[in-house]
């Protein structure tokens, strides 16, 4: 395995879905892939050589889809088992989740926190002022001034 030691962190949740969708595109791709073993024969039984030709042409690009779907998916499932390989890397480079390969660049990345987090976190640090209550004589809601007793 080509592994570069280096502190790349992928989410679970990341991997798993990855995992999953190259399974999806291995099984979708496969069919496309068998196409030409199933037409090819019957082409080749059938005795005339136009017929032939052809369907052995049309089934090419059958081929070549169900090969270039189940690459995809390939890539997927390598991605999702081994995330740290000079491949995955290059894959994670070109869909923009990380820019440079250097360890330091990765770290910092995938450790900061999200717009999601920050927010929640401006919202707990803003100071919370509490009004002092107005005197009864002064306000206009009814609720206001009603007296409770205490038992």
């Amino acid at each position: 395995m080509e592994n570069e030691h280096q502190n790349y962190q992928s989410d679970t949740r990341q991997r798993l879905g990855a995992g999953i969708m190259g399974i999806f595109l291995m099984s979708f791709g496969m069919p496309f892939t068998l196409v030409p073993t199933i037409i090819i024969p019957e082409a080749i039984s059938s005795g005339n050589s136009l017929i032939t030709v052809f369907l052995i042409c049309f089934s090419i690009p059958f081929l070549l889809a169900g090969l270039g779907v189940q690459y995809a998916g390939l890539t997927s499932l390598w991605m999702a088992f081994f995330p740290n390989s000079k491949k995955a890397l290059k894959m994670y480079q070109k869909m923009g989740h990380i820019e440079r390969t250097d360890e330091k660049e990765i770290s910092i990345y995938w450790s900061s926190d999200s717009s999601t987090e920050r927010r929640n976190e401006e919202i707990r640090t803003e100071p919370v002022s509490i009004r002092p209550p107005k005197p009864a004589e002064q306000t206009t809601n009814i609720w206001d001034n009603v007296e409770v007793r205490k038992p």
